[in-house]
């Protein structure tokens, strides 16, 4: 697992919420087995990702492996080739400090939603910036309306990649981790994830997608849906394909350099988009199909490439979104025409999710939401397992 809440974890240490379990004694932890090869060996080509169209076909997708595996091998992907982009707000500094030990390696982004320099929140946030690599933005929080129906702050949230893609420059990273300011991610492990990976392909990667179900001839929103549509990394294999089925009803997600609804509408069997013209029959990305915040995602300097800051934020003020989370999803789509790539390794091991700390059953809404039924999952319900 890549991903961790701080607020899941407090309100477990903190005995809220959570039933006693029992003492089980510990057991023997063995050593951790290397990931199978999920991308194809490097073949022998060399390849530049201009020459050709970007496409689904297998060949590029050899290609642009190729090239991946060659850069990879010259220039490994290190803790200073990553950025770390966390929307917060002035009243919740504490939970971006506790995440510095964490963060200590890579360079941090936040965006609060004011500067006032006297201010001593401000002033306690800025003081140590140097000391722990970060930068701060600054978008003010927009009046609830009809049109930004959750959080003031949800725009800011949305525009936080891209404000740290502007603060960075795109040249001086490879990979941008994106979540809430109380997700954690292991970035060993990140590490391990994308070395086989192009970041120069536009890449939005997480397996912790929104999806609606429809039951009882109503739509139940559910987080982490496996029938969300998503591809699959570029040229990505799995030595459990060949003799795996699919779990009923997940969406049948195929490798794709980029992941565009195109390649998507051409495996959809979920009746996600319209056969004619390839259009989203409903769910159109933002609208319950979007990368769930909490759970984080890894985004590509390649596709944070693809835009314009003015574009995107033109974009999003023009617009009616459900939550910040959905907003980038949907921005990522429209102006960019890119959709989640599923890192892979879950994909036929349904017990596995890697952004995602291992909830089980369906969630509707999610566990934060304290006056809601999360179907038996709970934290406790974590540690047992």
């Amino acid at each position: 697992m890549y991903y961790l809440r701080i607020s899941d974890l407090s309100r477990l240490l903190s005995g809220g919420q959570c039933k006693a379990i029992g003492y089980k004694s510990p057991k023997k932890v063995p050593e951790r087995e290397p990931l199978p090869p999920l991308w194809l060996d490097p073949p022998e080509a060399s390849f530049r990702l201009g020459d050709v169209r970007l496409t689904g076909n297998a060949s590029v997708r050899a290609a642009i492996a190729a090239r991946a595996w060659a850069e990879n091998a010259a220039d490994p992907t290190t803790l200073s080739d990553l950025v770390m982009a966390i929307p917060s707000s002035l009243d919740r500094i504490s939970l971006v400090e506790a995440g510095r030990s964490w963060r200590r390696g890579i360079h941090t982004h936040v965006t609060f939603e004011l500067d006032i320099a006297p201010d001593p929140l401000y002033n306690r946030i800025t003081q140590n910036m140097a000391a722990h690599n970060e930068s701060i933005g600054v978008f003010a929080d927009l009046a609830d309306s009809k049109q930004f129906n959750s959080k003031p702050g949800d725009v800011r949230a949305a525009l936080t990649p891209f404000l740290a893609n502007t603060s960075v420059g795109v040249g001086n990273y490879k990979w941008m981790l994106y979540g809430d300011d109380d997700t954690v991610f292991y970035l060993n492990n990140v590490l391990e994830l994308v070395q086989g990976l192009d970041h120069n392909m536009p890449y939005l990667i997480t397996d912790h997608v929104w999806w609606p179900d429809h039951r009882d001839g109503r739509d139940h929103f559910i987080h982490a849906n496996r029938r969300a549509p998503r591809c699959l990394p570029c040229n990505y294999r799995d030595p459990l394909a060949a003799n795996k089925s699919l779990v009923q009803g997940q969406f049948a997600a195929v490798p794709a350099c980029p992941c565009t609804p195109q390649v998507l509408c051409e495996v959809d069997n979920v009746g996600a988009f319209n056969r004619g013209g390839c259009g989203f029959n409903y769910f159109h990305p933002g609208n319950w199909y979007f990368l769930h915040g909490g759970a984080g995602a890894i985004i590509s300097s390649g596709l944070m490439r693809q835009n314009a800051f003015e574009e995107v934020k033109d974009y999003i003020l023009s617009h009616k979104f459900t939550s910040g989370d959905s907003m980038f999803t949907q921005v990522v789509h429209d102006v960019i025409h890119v959709l989640p790539t599923d890192p892979g390794y879950g994909f036929f091991r349904p017990h596995i999710r890697m952004f995602d700390p291992g909830w089980r059953g369906e969630i509707a809404r999610g566990p934060e939401d304290e006056q809601t039924s999360d179907l038996g999952n709970d934290p406790g319900g974590i540690i047992e397992r």
